[in-house]
């Protein structure tokens, strides 16, 4: 008999399977404006390795912020999100548009990128923006985000504090209320002719909430209200900072009455008026220009702000700035008014002050300003500028004597 011997065959198939890339997300978190509805968040880094080298790694990156996201939208929901790819090449920036999912998230969709021949790459996101002022104003807690990866990647440490929410603006001035007595009109032009003519102003001051808080491009802006009917104002064209060569100042809150110097190239705190904007402090043209820098101009021309039924806007805008120090600012406001002959009652005008554009819009815009702010009154800046007790702030004391007296019965 024949036997037939079947020998099994065993075949050991490997399979080339990616390595496990593995990305550590970070954040550089910065101070951004409590008052602030577009305020730009810090960068966000996701840090991979572990990766095969040369490996295109594809899937969708979604960020949720625990704020509103307020970044321009279009229509089609595409967002100025940006995001960056290092992965030992020059930086690359994918053709992709980060779209919105909700009020709090958004997605790059369909993200694509290459690793290094070590199997690495960085992810970093940037102009992240967020409605910081509908968490309560003097709420401490941070602004975070969590990133999530659908795709070949974990990612650790997913949630991030990206803004620290800090007062922008703080503030004061020379009286709480402004009052409409006679105060004559100038007879020669400019600051001095309003000091030399002794027509009544009030000062306000303005201080950063923080250092850097008064960047370049941000507005601040003083409102008037119950203004009588012909009188007139006029503001400086220009507000030399507290650290300028000579700061403006109406002599009523310290520093003595000066229309300001001020240096080009110093980086000193410089605002200038904006004429013709609207009443939220948005549009209009800026009534002067930065110095060329080793250029030394003192400032003495002012420009007559409109009324419309009895109110009025005064918007600065910030033409210089120092990073290092925390910085204020003064403009004296003047008013011209003529009582009527028959006398009546001395109008009360009042006054607030906030950073600006004011708006309502807490969601991604495409046309609503960027940046732009909530109101909320400022604090006093006199605990940050160390004078609460300075003489020159208003104040009332009553002392009398006790009243000692008899009531005969009935």
């Amino acid at each position: 008999m024949a036997y037939r011997c079947l020998l099994p065959v065993l075949l050991i198939c490997a399979s080339a399977a990616h390595a496990a890339l593995t990305c550590v997300s970070s954040a550089v978190p910065t101070l951004v404006n409590a008052e602030g509805l577009a305020e730009r968040m810090g960068d966000i880094l996701l840090t991979c390795t572990g990766g095969a080298p040369g490996q295109t790694v594809t899937g969708n990156l979604t960020l949720f912020q625990s704020v509103n996201v307020t970044n321009r939208t279009d229509e089609a929901g595409r967002t100025d999100v940006q995001l960056a790819i290092d992965n030992g090449s020059p930086l690359a920036v994918p053709p992709i548009f980060a779209t919105a999912l909700s009020s709090f998230s958004v997605a790059f969709n369909g993200l694509s990128f290459n690793l290094s021949p070590a199997g690495a790459a960085t992810v970093r996101i940037t102009n992240l923006r967020g409605a910081v002022a509908r968490q309560t104003i003097g709420d401490p807690r941070p602004i975070t985000v969590s990133v999530a990866f659908n795709g070949p990647l974990a990612i650790s440490t997913a949630t991030l504090s990206v803004g620290m929410p800090t007062r922008g603006l703080l503030a004061s001035s020379s009286s709480a209320n402004i009052y409409c007595v006679g105060s004559p009109a100038p007879t020669a032009a400019g600051l001095s002719g309003l000091f030399a003519a002794g027509t009544s102003f009030h000062s306000t001051r303005v201080t950063e909430g923080w250092a850097e808080a008064f960047q370049k491009g941000t507005r601040i802006m003083a409102r008037y209200t119950g203004l009588p009917a012909g009188a007139r104002l006029f503001a400086p064209d220009y507000a030399a900072g507290s650290n300028a060569a000579q700061a403006t100042a109406g002599g009523d809150l310290g520093p003595g009455r000066s229309g300001g110097q001020y240096t080009g190239g110093s980086d000193a705190l410089l605002l200038t008026l904006v004429r013709l904007g609207d009443s939220d402090g948005a549009g209009g043209i800026l009534a002067g220009a930065l110095p060329v820098p080793g250029q030394s101009v003192a400032f003495d021309s002012v420009s007559e702000v409109p009324l419309r039924d009895g109110s009025a806007v005064v918007v600065y805008e910030v033409l210089a700035s120092s990073a290092a120090q925390q910085e204020s600012a003064q403009f004296p406001v003047f008013l011209v008014y003529t009582p009527p002959r028959d006398g009546g009652d001395t109008a009360t005008a009042r006054q607030t002050v906030s950073l600006a554009p004011l708006s309502n819009v807490a969601v991604g815009n495409a046309s609503a300003p960027v940046p732009r702010f909530a109101y909320s009154p400022p604090p006093n800046d006199c605990s940050a500028l160390r004078d609460c007790d300075a003489s020159y702030f208003p104040r009332l004391f009553v002392d009398s004597p006790p009243l000692n007296f008899t009531a005969p019965a009935g």
